[in-house]
């Protein structure tokens, strides 16, 4: 086993850390400094990821043999004032060497460098999206590489995905999304706190990568750093046996608590045989007779209690009848007092986009969470533009919150979204709504939408509608005020859709628009299917085509419409519309 590090050798050949003095004729080491591990099988792109992150040459394979065969080490320097240093690992699933000389070497290279205080900040692994399957020596490589984080590594660990020019990019979504549900293969580090990234081979795409490792200032320690492998066994032997030795205590254990469970059972049943022997033995036959007696008496006092007892269940259904026309009353109060949940909604701005159906969730800068429904999770989102044109999402989560969202640039081309579960600064953004939400409360808000140059319309479960809009569209929402809205779309110019009806609007539903002379395709769309119900309407705040709409005709069929100008934003449509109806 052979390893460059700090550039010293040892007796055997071995080039191990022995210094943090200077690394590789580098400057001297800093505490800012940041050692990253890149991780993964070979071919999966880690030499051609470290070259176009560091800009350094970086030999680069383009068959089964692995171009790396040996731990080596890129710097760059970065605008913080500290050095990433990228450590390029052996590729597992080689021909030439085994998966354990591998996992070996690595291990080795994390001990020799812990010793001299050199500790990792991050570990990236990369995994090829253009894999049909997840192959078995993957699996395993997957399951070794667990137990060598370790449980409190995880946060620091980055899986991602390579290869996205050679797959079509929705047969990498799917994939993707069978990475990050499937336990066995990411699902469980990801419940650990690891996170999913993208490398579109591109320079920018993996410094964005590489930095939101260089944030954290904490190093990582994986359980090799804790614990190391016992002497005379190589690291996959060490993990294979903790692993025996953990499923060995937990057996024992299990079995210990059957075995005392079995015992006191043991226990109650010759306690209970002893007590009906003393009971014949000392107490005889008369004894018996009263008790005989006696629980004659029992049963006949019983009986008359259940007699009694069916009388009063007759006296309680009686009563339960007359109440019911009350009760449904009151359910329905109830249910009309409480905040409702649209099953389908769509919001559309520029190269942001949100869609939401009972079956499917998709949209730019979507959680884990969101992906995954867990709680609290996007139920609806609407983006809105200022009249100084500044972007504003608001959403609403399962929990019945509400977050305001406003998007920044930061250095490196990265966006941050930054989300408050409170409405603070919407008072300059929206003003009236913001005065609306004072005085009705946000808890109870029950539909909000957003448009451009502060137009919005907004609803609470009592009954009460406000909203600023065109003439046209402000008018329009005045005579329908004795309906209720179930969609509802503010566009370019003043131009707007609306979708009512009345009951819970499930039945048909009416629809008004007027597009000012914007979104042609939509005039289109609109002036043939006259007599479809919308169920939720998009109009693009940025562009004067793009749309999208969703209806239901009489046989109450979903259809699809839309006119989109991103690529990017077409593939994520079709994709939700094929799993909202397919499922």
């Amino acid at each position: 086993m052979s390893m460059s590090f700090l550039g010293i050798n040892q007796p055997n050949g071995t080039r191990m850390a022995t210094s943090r003095q200077r690394f590789r004729g580098s400057h001297d080491l800093r505490s800012t400094d940041v050692f990253i591990a890149v991780i993964g099988v070979t071919g999966s792109g880690k030499s051609s990821f470290i070259s176009k992150c560091s800009r350094k040459p970086v030999r680069i394979g383009h068959t089964l043999e692995p171009c790396t065969s040996t731990v080596d080490v890129y710097a760059y320097d970065t605008p913080t004032n500290s050095t990433v240093y990228l450590i390029d690992t052996p590729g597992f699933d080689g021909t030439k060497r085994s998966d354990s000389d591998v996992l070996e070497e690595i291990a080795g290279y994390l001990n020799s460098s812990f010793k001299v205080r050199i500790s990792l900040h991050g570990i990236i692994y990369l995994h090829r999206i253009n894999d049909i399957r997840m192959h078995g020596s993957a699996r395993r490589n997957l399951l070794l590489f667990n137990q060598l984080c370790g449980q409190d590594a995880f946060k620091k660990v980055l899986l991602v995905t390579t290869m996205w020019d050679k797959v079509a990019f929705e047969e990498g979504i799917k994939r993707e999304n069978e990475l990050i549900r499937t336990p066995e293969f990411w699902g469980r580090m990801l419940d650990k706190g690891s996170s999913t990234h993208r490398y579109y081979n591109a320079e920018a795409s993996a410094r964005d990568i590489v930095h939101r490792l260089v944030k954290h200032s904490e190093p990582v320690a994986t359980n090799f750093l804790r614990q190391p492998p016992d002497e005379g066994r190589t690291v996959e032997q060490a993990l294979a046996w903790r692993g025996i030795q953990r499923e060995m205590n937990r057996q024992s254990e299990e079995w210990d608590n059957k075995f005392r469970q079995l015992a006191e059972r043991m226990e109650d049943a010759l306690q209970l045989e002893r007590h009906e022997v003393e009971i014949w033995t000392f107490e005889g036959r008369d004894n018996y007779a009263r008790k005989s007696t006696l629980t004659v008496r029992k049963v006949k006092k019983l009986q008359e209690q259940r007699s009694a007892l069916r009388n009063g269940i007759r006296r309680v259904e009686t009563q339960q009848k007359q109440l019911e026309p009350g009760k449904g009353r009151l359910k329905q109060q109830v249910q009309e007092a409480r905040p409702s949940y649209p099953r389908w909604w769509v919001s559309l701005c520029g190269r942001s986009y949100f869609c939401l159906s009972p079956k499917d969730i998709a949209g730019t800068s979507l959680s884990n969470s969101d992906r995954l429904r867990d709680s609290p999770y996007l139920f609806s989102r609407s983006f809105g533009l200022d009249f100084h044109g500044e972007a504003v999402t608001i959403s609403r989560y399962s929990d019945c919150s509400w977050g305001k969202q406003r998007t920044e640039r930061l250095g490196y081309g990265d966006k941050l979204m930054i989300m408050s579960r409170m409405y603070a600064n919407l008072d300059k953004h929206y003003p009236d709504l913001y005065a609306d939400i004072r005085s009705h409360g946000l808890a109870n808000l029950e539909f909000c939408i957003l448009g451009p140059n502060q137009t919005y319309y907004a609803r609470w479960p009592n009954g009460h509608c406000s909203w600023r809009a065109s003439g046209s569209a402000s008018a329009a929402l005045c005579m329908n005020n004795g309906y209720k809205v179930f969609a509802l779309a503010f566009g370019r110019g003043g131009s707007c859709v609306i979708s009512y009806g009345s009951g819970s609007g499930e039945g048909p539903l009416s629809m008004w628009w007027d597009l000012k002379g914007y979104y042609p395709s939509l005039r289109r769309v609109l002036t043939r299917n006259s007599h479809v119900s919308i169920i939720t309407v998009a109009l693009d705040l940025q562009s004067d085509d793009d749309y999208i709409i969703v209806w239901r005709n009489e046989n109450l069929t979903a259809g699809i419409s839309y006119h989109l100008s991103s690529t990017q934003i077409v593939a994520g449509v079709e994709s939700w519309w094929k799993w909202s109806i397919c499922g």
